[in-house]
């Protein structure tokens, strides 16, 4: 992630004295740095931009929706698009800059992660441990996945007796009679 975000300030800097860099058609900030390293991001990058479809309004057609985005983008059919492209450059450099700003301003986290801003947790500052942990596992989702799943079932094995479901009745649960069966003490069981 920080070799990305270092990625984006190295455009962003070009880009905020001269915003028409956003609309060249070879413009590709991560494709080649990061796909090289990165076969998952290369893969979805192909599916997004070759595969990824949506059907026309009338349900007859398939199109590639982030092809016609940014062909639409990059060269304009709409007449008010052609018109404001000017005005689009000059709103692309404000924004860039303003953007820098963001990325270089000390109290918030991504400066941190700049290696221009001799962040600690940048990619210059931490490249050997990037390097060590290349291939792990960085999410919890292996975790959670298993502990929420464990949770999910806790719910009906309340209600298991003796390996029985629904306290033996053989009828749903939401039977007002059957939970009532099922929290009853033993005593209230005998009757």
């Amino acid at each position: 992630m920080c070799e990305a975000l270092d990625l984006v300030e190295q455009f962003f800097e070009k880009a905020q004295s001269d915003g028409s860099l956003f609309l060249d058609p070879a413009l590709d900030i991560f494709h080649a740095p990061i796909a090289a390293k990165q076969q998952l991001f290369a893969d979805w990058r192909k599916y997004t931009f070759e595969k990824d479809t949506r059907l026309s309004p009338d349900g007859s057609k398939p199109h590639l929706l982030y092809k016609l985005a940014r062909d639409e983008l990059l060269q304009p059919t709409d007449a008010t698009k052609i018109r404001t492209r000017a005005k689009t450059i000059e709103y692309l450099e404000v924004q860039c800059a303003a953007a820098l700003r963001k990325m270089h301003d000390p109290k918030l986290a991504l400066a941190d992660k700049l290696t221009s801003q001799d962040g600690a947790n940048s990619i210059g500052k931490q490249a050997q441990a990037h390097a060590d942990t290349q291939g792990c596992s960085a999410s919890n989702d292996a975790l959670a996945e298993s502990v929420f799943g464990t949770f999910d079932h806790m719910p009906i094995l309340r209600y298991l007796d003796g390996g029985r479901l629904c306290c033996g009745s053989g009828r749903p649960l939401q039977d007002p009679g059957v939970r009532r069966q099922c929290y009853a003490t033993e005593e209230e069981q005998r009757g």
